[in-house]
């Protein structure tokens, strides 16, 4: 188990949590890209609406787990 001394900014050390920032960066991206194509024209203006919302939420999700590992008992909440 890690002690509290090691976290960094927050968050957890442990190697299999460090995808979470490039994730949420992932989706930001995403979101932006279904926003720029349908203000081209390129999808459905209810298409690109059920994207984003989707990718908000994902986003949101990820962003209330930051910070909570159970594996090495660091956790938050």
């Amino acid at each position: 188990m890690a002690k509290s001394m090691d976290m960094k900014g927050g968050m957890c050390p442990c190697p299999h949590h460090r995808v979470l920032p490039m994730a949420s960066g992932l989706l930001v991206l995403l979101g932006g890209i279904v926003l720029l194509l349908k203000n081209m024209g390129n999808i459905a203006a209810g298409t690109a609406d059920m994207w984003i919302a989707i990718f908000v939420i994902l986003f949101g999700l990820g962003w209330m787990s930051k910070g909570m590992c159970k594996c090495c008992g660091m956790g938050k909440w």
